[in-house]
């Protein structure tokens, strides 16, 4: 962000720029020096820009005078969310399509403060449950090691970028929990458990705080880590569970990643049942162990690079769905890690009587 050194207010700013040109992108050093003519050459535009946004900024602040407190705001949210959302796919909008968390949490909310009165709000359900439900079965969720990536590049969930973050995992673990609850669907308590194994397994450093992310790319290319190809899932499985996998993870339909294989649910298990002649007991029991075998190879491969800083309000998500989902699940391990978590934050973030944000090698 840079910002007019005369009154700090701020003239241009952006979230990412490579350190050399590409995809219509400047490079960092190139941007410093455009900003810089730019504020030597165009300082009224510079003054202009600043004094527009502070002007943007009043306008936002409430007037003075009583006002009454009421749920009209809520209502017009709710009304708003209704007419954005993807009923088909679930979601907000079309691509790229992040999982937004807490609108979904707006409306399980909605739909559990109307619950028990004459009109209970089925619609909020409905678009929480069908999210939950495409996004469970797309490739925004991994399928073998749990957990979600950042967002979908496209519509359906099927191809993320694939970063893994820890400000997603924690609120999407009380999301699938609640729908558990909520629904009583097992999809939804399969995920949330999966979730907290991963948060657990991959995320938790042994002061007991939670890592930030999961880097998308390994070894030089985004999504290498996660992708596969038919010959090489056939080599890892019995004829009966590759037949099984290949039917439900898409991998005898055409690649749709780079020429490879990202996995995403293609068939329900009664379908592929049918279509092998197996029962749903068989195809369950095929789809888990060809996953246990698939992961216990892919963990082998080099990893994505992962962000070892811990930040305090991001912990606290994790610490929130570890401590609802392990009440949920009558899980004690989860309760035991969100513990841990809160404890690395007396031990290692309260200094001096004061909340620091971030913590990184001592």
């Amino acid at each position: 962000m840079f910002i007019d050194p005369v009154d700090q207010r701020p003239f241009f700013g952006g979230t990412y720029f490579p350190p050399e040109p590409r995809h219509g992108l400047p490079s960092f050093r190139e941007l410093l020096a455009r900003a810089a003519g730019f504020f030597r050459d165009q300082r009224d535009d510079v003054r202009s820009q600043g004094q527009q946004l502070a002007d943007v900024f009043r306008k936002l602040e409430p007037s003075p005078g009583n006002h009454e407190l009421g749920d009209a705001p809520l209502a017009a949210a709710r009304k708003m969310i209704a007419q954005g959302f993807d009923r088909e796919y679930g979601g907000i909008g079309n691509a790229p399509k992040f999982p937004h968390p807490t609108t979904l949490d707006r409306l399980l909310r909605d739909w559990r403060a109307s619950a028990h009165g004459t009109e209970p709000d089925i619609d909020a359900l409905f678009l929480v449950s069908l999210t939950l439900t495409r996004m469970a079965e797309g490739g925004i969720y991994d399928q073998l090691g749990g957990g979600f990536c950042r967002y979908s590049v496209d519509r359906y969930w099927q191809i993320p970028h694939f970063e893994k973050m820890l400000y997603d995992n924690g609120p999407l673990l009380v999301l699938y929990t609640q729908a558990a609850l909520a629904t009583g669907e097992d999809l939804f308590r399969r995920i949330a458990n999966e979730t907290a194994d991963w948060l657990l397994a991959d995320m938790q450093a042994p002061n007991g705080g939670f890592y930030s992310t999961r880097d998308a790319d390994s070894e030089g290319e985004e999504g290498r880590y996660y992708v596969w190809t038919p010959g090489e899932a056939r080599a890892l499985l019995t004829d009966r569970q590759y037949a099984v996998v290949a039917h439900y993870f898409g991998l005898d339909t055409a690649a749709n990643f780079d020429g490879k294989w990202h996995l995403t649910v293609h068939e329900t298990a009664a379908t592929v049942a049918e279509d092998l002649g197996l029962t749903t007991s068989e195809v369950a029991a095929s789809i888990d162990e060809a996953r246990a075998a698939l992961l216990a190879v892919r963990v082998e491969r080099e990893p994505p690079a992962r962000d070892e800083k811990q930040l305090t309000s991001w912990n606290a998500l994790a610490i929130r769905g570890l401590a609802i989902a392990g009440s949920a699940f009558d899980r004690v391990d989860l309760v035991d890690a969100a513990a841990r978590a809160v404890d690395f934050i007396h031990n290692k973030v309260m200094q001096d009587g004061r909340l620091l944000a971030c913590y990184k090698d001592g």
